[in-house]
Parts: structure tokens; sequence; C-alpha cells
């Protein structure tokens, strides 16, 4: 049977790239998340794509 993977064996999770794009400071991460300066504070996605998807439902 094999136990999950603990969080000593994973790679630690870095910055690949940081910048600002439309303003809009951000950092992309090894585990494919990114983090942007929005107008309501730092806000954390999982992908670009949930990124984009937020950005696409504001006014």
């Amino acid at each position: 049977m094999r136990q999950p993977a603990s969080a000593e064996s994973q790679p630690p999770v870095t910055v690949l790239k940081s910048g600002v794009v439309d303003g809009m400071a951000y950092s992309l991460y090894s585990d494919g998340s990114i983090e942007a300066q929005m107008p309501e504070g730092m806000m954390r996605f999982a992908s670009i794509d949930e990124l984009r998807a937020h950005l696409d439902q504001r006014p």
C-alpha cells in the first residue's frame, strides 16, 4: 500500500517568474499557481486560467 508523499519529499515551491502586466504585479510559482495584486489585495490562484476567469468576471 502506497502512502501519500510527505511535505518533506515534495520539492519546494519556488517563484518561476514575476513582473507587472497591465499594471498588475504577479508571481508565477513552480506548482502552477499564480499570485496577483488585485484592487482588493494580493490574491493567489491555482492556475493562470483561474486568474483569467476571475478577471473576466470583473465589471
